[in-house]
C-alpha cells in the first residue's frame, strides 16, 4: 500500500503540523506502508526538515515549489507570476503521482493544494482524506476563496477528520455530505521525555517558557504585556521565548521597550529536541493564542509533567483541564491570566501536582500509538482492506 501524506511548509515549518507529518510519516513507515511526503521547497536542495529528526530513507520526499498566489492577490503581477509557478509545480506533480500511484493521499491543513489533489483523485484513482488543524477554519471564515477550499475539500474528499471535537463540530454544522472524524493529535510520552533528557539547554531552570510561532494568531505581543505585568506584581520568574516567525521584531521591540531584555528571553528557533529540553527544565508553558485547534506544544508539555497556562479557545479545553493540568483563560481576559501566572509562580509544588496530571492524562487519551492507530483503521476503511494494516504489515 502507498500512502502520500501532503504537509506543503514541511521543509522550513517548525510547528506543530509539520512535527505531525513528520511523526506520522516515519510511523506509517514502521508499520511496513510503502510511505511519500509531499512538501515546498527548491527542488535539488536538502529535503529534510532541520528542525525534527530525519525521516526513514525509504519514505520519500517529494519537493517542489508550491508557492500560495492567494497570499499575492492584491498585486497582479506578483499573483500571476505565483499563479504561473503553482501551475508548473501542479504539472510537475502530475508526473510523479502517474509514476508512483499512490493509493491514499493524505492532506494535512486544507488550502490551494486541495484543488489539484481532487482534480488527480479522479485521473489516478486514489483515495483523498482531509485533515482540517484549525487555522483553515478560521481563514475560511474571512476569505470567500477560503471558503470555498473548504467547501471542496467537504464535498470530494473520501473521508474529513479534524484535529479537535471543536472542530470537527464546526464542520458538521454546517451539513455536509460526510461527517468529520475527530482524531486528535497524539504523543510518545517515553520518547519526548527521552529527546528532552538528551540536550541541556542554557536557560536556567523553573522560570516560564512559550515555545511556537511568532506569528499574530498566537499573540505573543499579548504574552508579553501579560508577562510584563506579573514582574510587575512581584513575580521572580522569567519567561522564555522559543520561535520564530513573521513577528519576531514586533515582540524584540515590545521587550525592549518595557526594559525586559534580561526577564523576557528571547531564544528563537531551536530544534525539536532543544526546544523539548527548555520545556522539560520550566515551571509552566505559557499561551496566549487567539485560535487553536490541538497545540501538539500542549502535549509535549504534558508529557513533559509541566502544566499549562492557555487561552479557553479552538480545542485547548479538550486537553487542558482548569484546575487540574493547567489554567485556562478567557481569551479577551489578560487579568485572569496573570493571577493564574502569579499563582504558579509563587507555589511552585502546586505547578508540579498539576503537571504529574497533565502527564496521566496524555498517557490515557492522547498517546501517539492511538492517533496511528485511528488513522490506520481510517485507511483500512477507505480501501477495503480484510485485516487491520497493522497486522498485514508485520
Amino acid at each position: 500500500m502507498r500512502i502520500a501524506l501532503w504537509n506543503t511548509g514541511y521543509r522550513q515549518g517548525l510547528g506543530g503540523s509539520e512535527k505531525m507529518a513528520n511523526v506520522l510519516a516515519s510511523r506509517l513507515h514502521q508499520v511496513g506502508l510503502d510511505t511519500m511526503l509531499i512538501a515546498n521547497g527548491e527542488p535539488g536542495r536538502e529535503a529534510h526538515n532541520p528542525y525534527f529528526p530525519a525521516l526513514p530513507e525509504a519514505v520519500e520526499i517529494y519537493v517542489d515549489t508550491f508557492p500560495n498566489p492567494l497570499l499575492s492577490s492584491r498585486h497582479p503581477i506578483g499573483f500571476i507570476a505565483s499563479l504561473w509557478r503553482y501551475a508548473g509545480a501542479a504539472l510537475r506533480l502530475r508526473f510523479f503521482l502517474r509514476r508512483r500511484k499512490p493509493d491514499l493521499v493524505h492532506l494535512r491543513f486544507v488550502n490551494i493544494d486541495v484543488f489539484p489533489l481532487v482534480l488527480y483523485k479522479y485521473l489516478f484513482d486514489y483515495r483523498l482524506i482531509v485533515t482540517f488543524v484549525g487555522t483553515d477554519i478560521a481563514v475560511a471564515q474571512r476569505s470567500r476563496v477560503a471558503r470555498l477550499k473548504v467547501q471542496i475539500a467537504m464535498r470530494y474528499a473520501d473521508a474529513i477528520t479534524a484535529v479537535s471535537q471543536q472542530i470537527a463540530d464546526s464542520l458538521n454544522s454546517h451539513g455536509g455530505r460526510k461527517k468529520a472524524v475527530c482524531i486528535p493529535n497524539g504523543v510518545d510520552s517515553a520518547e519526548v521525555q527521552t529527546s528532552a533528557s538528551r540536550n541541556l539547554p542554557a536557560v536556567a531552570a523553573d522560570h516560564f517558557v512559550y515555545c511556537g510561532r511568532l506569528h499574530p494568531v498566537k499573540r505573543v505581543p499579548l504574552l508579553v504585556d501579560i508577562f510584563k505585568r506579573c514582574i510587575d506584581a512581584g513575580c521572580d520568574r522569567n519567561l522564555y521565548i522559543v520561535g520564530d516567525g513573521g513577528e519576531r521584531e514586533a515582540v524584540t521591540s515590545l521587550i525592549a521597550h518595557h526594559r525586559l531584555g534580561d526577564r523576557i528571553v528571547m531564544l528563537g528557533a531551536l530544534r525539536h529536541c532543544e526546544a523539548l529540553a527548555v520545556i522539560a527544565r520550566a515551571r509552566c508553558l505559557l499561551l496566549a493564542s487567539s485560535d487553536e485547534g490541538c497545540p501538539n506544544v500542549v502535549l509535549e508539555a504534558m508529557a513533559l509533567g509541566i502544566p499549562v497556562i492557555a487561552p479557553c479557545v479552538g480545542g485547548v479545553p479538550e486537553l487542558v483541564t482548569h484546575g487540574e493540568t493547567g489554567y485556562l483563560f478567557p481569551p479577551d481576559d489578560p487579568q485572569a491570566a496573570r493571577e493564574y501566572i502569579l499563582c504558579v509562580a509563587r507555589v511552585p509544588h502546586h505547578a508540579r501536582m498539576l503537571g504529574q496530571r497533565g502527564n496521566d492524562v496524555v498517557q490515557q487519551r492522547f498517546t501517539l500509538d492511538a492517533m496511528v492507530g485511528k488513522y490506520l483503521e481510517l485507511y483500512q476503511q477507505l480501501l477495503g482492506h480484510a485485516q487491520p494494516l497493522t497486522q498485514s504489515a508485520q
